[in-house]
Order: C-alpha cells, then sequence, then structure tokens
C-alpha cells in the first residue's frame, strides 16, 4: 500500500511538472546596493551604521502561470553576506540567511515566457547564524524579518530571465535594538529555467 501511493505520487508530480503552465528553475540573485539606517538613541556607543557586501543568494523556484499575463512563483533562497557595523570600533558579522519569495508576475507582452514582466510579493528572511570571527551571535538579528519588494524582468533566449528588483525591510529587524530601523536592498538575478533546458 505505501509502495503503491508512493508511485502514485512520483507520477502525480511527474504529470505536473511537465504541464506547460509550470516551470521550475535556478534562481542566482546577488544584493547590489543596500542602505540600512539604524534610529538609535544618540548615546556613546550606540550603533552608528551598517552596510552589507557580499551579499549573494542561490537556490530554485517553481512557477504556474494562470494565463499569458498572470503567474505565481515561489523562491526558496541559501545566501551568505558580510554586515558592518560600529560600536566603538568597526565590527563585521557573517550572517547565513534563508529567503523565501512568493511573487506575483504580470507579462506586459502577448506571451507569458517573452519580454518584459513586473513582479511584487513579500520577502520572508529566516537568519540560520550569525558570526563575529568564529564566534556565534545569537541576540543581534531577529530570527525571522519581513519586506516587500518590487521589480522588473526581462525573458531572453527562452531559457533565461534577468531581474531587477527593490525591497523595502519592514521595522525592526533587529533584535538588539528597541529602536525602528530603516533598510532597503537592491538586487539582480539572474533566472535559469531548467524545464526548458530539458524539454527543448
Amino acid at each position: 500500500m505505501k509502495k503503491s501511493f508512493t508511485f502514485y505520487i512520483i507520477v502525480l508530480l511527474g504529470q505536473i511538472t511537465h504541464s506547460q503552465n509550470i516551470s521550475y528553475g535556478l534562481n542566482l540573485n546577488n544584493s547590489i546596493y543596500q542602505y540600512i539606517e539604524l534610529k538609535t538613541p544618540s548615546v556613546q556607543g550606540s550603533l552608528k551604521g551598517l552596510t552589507s557586501n557580499l551579499n549573494f543568494n542561490y537556490g530554485g523556484f517553481l512557477e504556474y502561470n494562470f494565463n499569458e499575463k498572470i503567474g505565481l512563483r515561489g523562491s526558496l533562497l541559501y545566501g551568505k553576506k558580510e554586515d558592518n557595523y560600529y560600536q566603538y570600533q568597526f565590527i563585521t558579522l557573517h550572517v547565513t540567511t534563508l529567503q523565501f519569495n512568493p511573487v506575483v508576475k504580470y507579462a506586459f507582452g502577448k506571451n507569458y515566457d517573452k519580454g518584459l514582466y513586473s513582479f511584487a510579493g513579500p520577502r520572508l528572511t529566516y537568519v540560520l547564524k550569525t558570526e563575529n570571527n568564529g564566534t556565534e551571535i545569537t541576540d543581534f538579528y531577529k530570527k525571522t524579518n519581513f519586506g516587500f519588494q518590487l521589480g522588473l524582468g526581462v525573458n531572453f533566449l527562452e531559457y533565461f530571465a534577468f531581474e531587477f528588483a527593490g525591497f523595502q525591510g519592514i521595522p525592526n529587524f533587529l533584535e538588539s535594538i528597541d529602536e525602528k530601523n530603516y533598510y532597503i536592498d537592491v538586487s539582480a538575478s539572474l533566472i535559469i529555467k531548467i524545464d526548458n533546458l530539458i524539454t527543448k
């Protein structure tokens, strides 16, 4: 009975992924600009600023288009970055994260998989680990951070898409400070459509 159920699930998943309305592949994302303002009390030793670099994320996506105009995509991305802030001295934090990005897509052309499109939706980030000089820090970032993203993308060569997106975080993303913080992020992504590479 268990083997029959497993076989049925495998067949069903195979039929779903071969549907013309469903696509899947890789999502390679890199933040090209970040601005973070810490609205903390102006006392000696408070955090004066925070910048991020080397913010690279990679993972997979699953997408369903309802028609030639509108679709829904979910991406799961694993990433690492370096955050730098100042408190008496500059301190670098090495942060490992997991992101879930569900977005609604809208195609401007007549074909969903061709040309220019826009997308929008929430972004949920789970902080897996934060380290400073090899020591794990557990009380700086909140474990989950939430925000909203909006972007534009373009399909090219049937197998790829390039995306440019802006993200606005919703305060507060720090565990160690009660004040509200301002966080924006601009990123670029390369989408690789594995289903097209396999079927064509």
